[in-house]
Protein backbone atom coordinates (compact mmCIF):
# COMPACT_ATOMS: atom_id res chain seq x y z
CA UNK A 1 0.00 0.00 0.00
CA UNK A 2 1.05 3.40 -0.35
CA UNK A 3 0.76 7.46 0.27
CA UNK A 4 -1.87 8.59 -2.56
CA UNK A 5 -2.03 12.59 -2.42
CA UNK A 6 -0.43 14.90 -0.70
CA UNK A 7 1.01 18.43 -1.57
CA UNK A 8 5.18 17.92 -2.25
CA UNK A 9 5.66 21.70 -1.78
CA UNK A 10 4.27 20.96 1.89
CA UNK A 11 4.51 17.47 2.68
CA UNK A 12 7.93 14.63 2.48
CA UNK A 13 6.89 11.03 2.15
CA UNK A 14 8.65 7.79 3.01
CA UNK A 15 6.62 5.32 1.12
CA UNK A 16 8.67 2.13 2.37
CA UNK A 17 7.02 3.39 5.77
CA UNK A 18 4.02 5.38 4.89
CA UNK A 19 5.36 8.37 6.50
CA UNK A 20 4.02 11.97 5.85
CA UNK A 21 6.37 15.11 7.57
CA UNK A 22 6.57 18.80 6.88
CA UNK A 23 10.17 19.40 6.38
CA UNK A 24 9.04 23.22 7.64
CA UNK A 25 6.83 25.44 9.26
CA UNK A 26 3.64 24.52 7.47
CA UNK A 27 -0.13 25.03 6.89
CA UNK A 28 -2.60 22.21 7.54
CA UNK A 29 -1.98 19.58 4.59
CA UNK A 30 -4.07 16.24 4.32
CA UNK A 31 -2.44 12.88 3.25
CA UNK A 32 -4.48 10.26 1.56
CA UNK A 33 -3.84 6.80 1.65
CA UNK A 34 -3.82 4.85 -1.70
CA UNK A 35 -6.64 2.49 0.06
CA UNK A 36 -10.84 2.98 -1.77
CA UNK A 37 -13.54 1.72 -0.17
CA UNK A 38 -16.99 1.99 -0.58
CA UNK A 39 -19.02 -0.34 1.63
CA UNK A 40 -18.03 -2.62 4.22
CA UNK A 41 -16.27 -2.25 8.00
CA UNK A 42 -12.77 -1.44 7.97
CA UNK A 43 -10.20 -0.24 10.67
CA UNK A 44 -6.63 1.25 10.57
CA UNK A 45 -3.96 2.93 12.69
CA UNK A 46 -2.23 6.39 12.60
CA UNK A 47 0.90 6.55 15.02
CA UNK A 48 2.02 10.00 15.88
CA UNK A 49 5.69 10.79 15.74
CA UNK A 50 6.17 14.20 16.89
CA UNK A 51 4.93 16.36 19.91
CA UNK A 52 2.63 18.63 18.01
CA UNK A 53 -1.40 18.46 16.32
CA UNK A 54 -2.50 16.51 13.73
CA UNK A 55 -5.81 15.28 12.47
CA UNK A 56 -6.88 11.65 12.11
CA UNK A 57 -10.05 10.08 9.39
CA UNK A 58 -11.12 9.85 6.82
CA UNK A 59 -12.26 12.03 3.35
CA UNK A 60 -13.27 11.91 -0.15
CA UNK A 61 -10.80 11.96 -2.87
CA UNK A 62 -11.32 15.96 -3.36
CA UNK A 63 -11.18 16.30 0.08
CA UNK A 64 -14.48 17.84 0.26
CA UNK A 65 -16.37 15.83 2.47
CA UNK A 66 -14.29 14.76 5.59
CA UNK A 67 -14.75 13.04 8.82
CA UNK A 68 -11.80 13.31 11.14
CA UNK A 69 -10.87 13.34 15.08
CA UNK A 70 -9.47 16.54 15.61
CA UNK A 71 -5.76 17.16 17.36
CA UNK A 72 -5.21 16.33 20.93
CA UNK A 73 -7.14 18.97 22.25
CA UNK A 74 -10.22 17.44 20.99
CA UNK A 75 -13.18 16.87 19.46
CA UNK A 76 -14.37 16.02 16.02
CA UNK A 77 -15.13 17.33 12.68
CA UNK A 78 -17.49 16.40 9.75
CA UNK A 79 -18.79 17.80 6.25
CA UNK A 80 -21.45 17.63 5.66
CA UNK A 81 -23.04 17.45 9.03
CA UNK A 82 -23.36 14.33 10.97
CA UNK A 83 -24.30 13.41 14.57
CA UNK A 84 -21.17 13.41 16.79
CA UNK A 85 -20.39 12.39 20.47
CA UNK A 86 -18.40 14.67 22.51
CA UNK A 87 -14.75 13.70 22.50
CA UNK A 88 -12.12 14.59 25.03
CA UNK A 89 -8.54 16.20 24.52
CA UNK A 90 -5.78 13.75 24.40
CA UNK A 91 -2.26 13.21 25.15
CA UNK A 92 0.15 13.77 22.28
CA UNK A 93 2.42 11.02 20.33
CA UNK A 94 -0.84 8.66 20.17
CA UNK A 95 -1.59 5.67 18.56
CA UNK A 96 -4.80 6.45 17.03
CA UNK A 97 -7.47 3.91 15.75
CA UNK A 98 -9.82 4.41 13.13
CA UNK A 99 -12.95 1.66 12.50
CA UNK A 100 -15.66 2.87 10.23
CA UNK A 101 -18.72 1.00 8.88
CA UNK A 102 -19.52 2.40 5.20
CA UNK A 103 -22.95 0.65 5.01
CA UNK A 104 -24.41 2.28 8.44
CA UNK A 105 -22.30 5.10 8.13
CA UNK A 106 -20.86 4.85 11.31
CA UNK A 107 -17.59 5.82 12.39
CA UNK A 108 -15.41 5.22 15.76
CA UNK A 109 -12.28 6.79 17.16
CA UNK A 110 -9.91 5.98 19.93
CA UNK A 111 -6.60 6.38 21.25
CA UNK A 112 -3.95 4.08 22.79
CA UNK A 113 -6.80 1.19 22.94
CA UNK A 114 -9.79 3.29 24.02
CA UNK A 115 -12.47 3.96 22.20
CA UNK A 116 -14.26 7.38 22.70
CA UNK A 117 -17.87 7.77 24.08
CA UNK A 118 -17.53 4.21 25.67
CA UNK A 119 -17.45 3.31 21.32
CA UNK A 120 -18.25 -0.28 20.64
CA UNK A 121 -17.66 -0.63 17.03
CA UNK A 122 -17.87 -4.96 17.18
CA UNK A 123 -21.06 -4.11 18.47
CA UNK A 124 -22.64 -1.32 16.33
CA UNK A 125 -22.40 0.57 19.72
CA UNK A 126 -21.68 4.01 20.76
CA UNK A 127 -20.12 5.77 17.57
CA UNK A 128 -18.00 8.81 17.54
CA UNK A 129 -20.06 9.74 14.36
CA UNK A 130 -23.36 8.31 12.64
CA UNK A 131 -26.13 9.71 10.48
CA UNK A 132 -23.38 10.02 7.20
CA UNK A 133 -25.50 10.05 4.52
CA UNK A 134 -23.22 10.39 1.17
CA UNK A 135 -20.70 7.46 1.92
CA UNK A 136 -21.31 4.86 -1.35
CA UNK A 137 -20.04 3.64 -4.43
CA UNK A 138 -20.15 7.66 -5.85
CA UNK A 139 -18.06 8.65 -2.99
CA UNK A 140 -15.44 6.45 -1.84
CA UNK A 141 -13.91 7.42 1.18
CA UNK A 142 -9.94 7.42 2.16
CA UNK A 143 -7.84 6.50 5.23
CA UNK A 144 -6.26 10.71 5.52
CA UNK A 145 -4.16 12.60 8.18
CA UNK A 146 -3.56 16.25 8.15
CA UNK A 147 -0.15 17.63 9.70
CA UNK A 148 1.11 20.96 10.60
CA UNK A 149 3.66 22.89 12.03
CA UNK A 150 7.37 22.71 11.45
CA UNK A 151 9.42 18.82 11.03
CA UNK A 152 5.95 17.30 12.07
CA UNK A 153 5.56 13.19 11.37
CA UNK A 154 3.00 10.67 11.27
CA UNK A 155 2.64 7.09 9.96
CA UNK A 156 0.01 5.15 9.02
CA UNK A 157 -0.42 1.53 9.96
CA UNK A 158 -3.66 0.27 7.55
CA UNK A 159 -2.23 -3.19 7.63
CA UNK A 160 -2.84 -5.74 10.59
CA UNK A 161 0.53 -6.67 10.88
CA UNK A 162 1.41 -3.27 12.02
CA UNK A 163 -1.56 -2.57 14.31
CA UNK A 164 -0.85 -2.40 18.09
CA UNK A 165 -4.33 -3.34 19.25
CA UNK A 166 -6.55 -6.00 17.45
CA UNK A 167 -8.99 -4.87 15.19
CA UNK A 168 -13.01 -5.05 16.18
CA UNK A 169 -14.37 -8.36 15.43
CA UNK A 170 -15.84 -8.16 11.53
CA UNK A 171 -13.44 -5.18 11.03
CA UNK A 172 -10.95 -5.27 8.07
CA UNK A 173 -8.46 -3.69 6.65
CA UNK A 174 -8.80 -0.44 4.08
CA UNK A 175 -8.79 -2.45 0.93
CA UNK A 176 -5.60 -1.23 -1.03
CA UNK A 177 -6.67 1.03 -4.13
CA UNK A 178 -4.86 -0.76 -7.39
CA UNK A 179 -3.37 1.29 -9.96
CA UNK A 180 -2.97 -0.66 -13.15
CA UNK A 181 -1.11 1.63 -15.83
CA UNK A 182 -2.63 0.86 -19.41
CA UNK A 183 -1.49 1.60 -23.14
CA UNK A 184 -2.60 4.16 -24.96
CA UNK A 185 -4.22 3.39 -28.67
CA UNK A 186 -2.73 6.82 -29.41
CA UNK A 187 0.33 8.49 -29.68
CA UNK A 188 0.94 11.74 -27.85
CA UNK A 189 2.94 14.25 -29.60
CA UNK A 190 3.54 18.65 -28.56
CA UNK A 191 4.02 20.42 -30.79
CA UNK A 192 6.73 22.76 -29.76
CA UNK A 193 6.76 25.36 -32.59
CA UNK A 194 3.08 26.16 -32.82
CA UNK A 195 1.48 24.13 -30.03
CA UNK A 196 -0.23 26.48 -27.29
CA UNK A 197 -3.14 27.38 -24.87
CA UNK A 198 -5.41 28.88 -27.78
CA UNK A 199 -7.78 28.09 -30.65
CA UNK A 200 -9.37 28.58 -33.80
CA UNK A 201 -12.87 27.11 -33.86
CA UNK A 202 -15.45 27.86 -37.30
CA UNK A 203 -18.31 26.90 -39.47
CA UNK A 204 -17.62 25.46 -43.08
CA UNK A 205 -20.09 26.66 -45.65
CA UNK A 206 -21.21 25.76 -48.96
CA UNK A 207 -23.81 28.03 -50.75
CA UNK A 208 -24.31 30.07 -47.42
CA UNK A 209 -25.15 26.49 -46.10
CA UNK A 210 -23.28 24.44 -43.16
CA UNK A 211 -21.43 21.73 -44.76
CA UNK A 212 -18.42 19.27 -43.82
CA UNK A 213 -15.56 20.31 -45.40
CA UNK A 214 -11.26 19.39 -45.26
CA UNK A 215 -10.19 22.64 -43.31
CA UNK A 216 -6.65 23.46 -43.32
CA UNK A 217 -4.66 25.89 -41.05
CA UNK A 218 -1.38 27.29 -42.64
CA UNK A 219 0.90 29.46 -41.29
CA UNK A 220 0.77 32.94 -43.11
CA UNK A 221 4.06 33.81 -42.77
CA UNK A 222 5.87 30.53 -44.46
CA UNK A 223 2.67 28.92 -46.13
CA UNK A 224 3.56 25.64 -43.76
CA UNK A 225 0.23 23.55 -43.32
CA UNK A 226 0.16 23.18 -39.99
CA UNK A 227 -3.19 21.44 -38.93
CA UNK A 228 -5.50 19.64 -41.07
CA UNK A 229 -9.05 17.97 -39.90
CA UNK A 230 -12.57 17.83 -41.39
CA UNK A 231 -16.05 19.74 -40.08
CA UNK A 232 -18.90 18.26 -38.84
CA UNK A 233 -21.83 17.70 -41.08
CA UNK A 234 -22.63 20.87 -38.99
CA UNK A 235 -19.57 22.66 -40.60
CA UNK A 236 -18.14 22.97 -37.13
CA UNK A 237 -14.59 22.69 -36.51
CA UNK A 238 -11.45 23.21 -34.14
CA UNK A 239 -7.71 23.75 -34.22
CA UNK A 240 -7.10 23.26 -30.38
CA UNK A 241 -3.80 23.74 -28.72
CA UNK A 242 -2.13 26.61 -30.90
CA UNK A 243 0.09 29.47 -29.93
CA UNK A 244 -0.62 32.57 -29.62
CA UNK A 245 0.27 34.37 -32.62
CA UNK A 246 -2.32 37.16 -33.41
CA UNK A 247 -3.00 37.57 -37.55
CA UNK A 248 -0.65 34.73 -38.41
CA UNK A 249 -2.82 32.04 -39.23
CA UNK A 250 -4.73 31.39 -43.00
CA UNK A 251 -7.74 28.92 -42.12
CA UNK A 252 -8.70 27.32 -45.78
CA UNK A 253 -11.63 25.55 -46.50
CA UNK A 254 -11.81 22.76 -49.34
CA UNK A 255 -14.68 21.39 -50.72
CA UNK A 256 -13.22 18.05 -51.44
CA UNK A 257 -17.28 16.43 -50.97
CA UNK A 258 -17.91 17.45 -54.56
CA UNK A 259 -16.71 17.95 -57.86
CA UNK A 260 -18.03 21.16 -58.93
CA UNK A 261 -15.28 22.72 -60.28
CA UNK A 262 -16.73 26.20 -59.99
CA UNK A 263 -16.51 26.11 -55.71
CA UNK A 264 -13.38 27.62 -55.02
CA UNK A 265 -11.57 27.20 -51.88
CA UNK A 266 -12.84 29.75 -48.98
CA UNK A 267 -10.15 31.21 -47.38
CA UNK A 268 -10.17 33.35 -44.15
CA UNK A 269 -6.41 35.22 -43.92
CA UNK A 270 -4.98 36.98 -41.00
CA UNK A 271 -7.21 34.56 -38.53
CA UNK A 272 -6.54 35.45 -34.42
CA UNK A 273 -6.95 32.10 -32.22
CA UNK A 274 -8.18 33.21 -29.21
CA UNK A 275 -7.88 31.18 -25.50
CA UNK A 276 -8.55 27.96 -24.46
CA UNK A 277 -11.56 28.00 -22.05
Amino acid sequence: MKILRYDPTIITIDQSTLTATTPYSAPWSPVLLQAKDTTGKHYFEVQQLSDFHMKTGLCNLSVGDYWYLDDDRGGSVSSPACTKASIPGYALLARIMVAYDLDSGKVWFGVNGTWFASGNPANNLNPSMSGITVFGAINPVFPYIEVTGSNVSARFYPEASGWLYPAPAGFLEPTALVVTPKMMTTTLRRDMVYGGGHQIIGTAQRLGANTRKRIRLHDRRTGLLIRETWSGTDGSFAFLYLKNAPESYIVMELDDETNDPWLDPACADRVSPEMMP
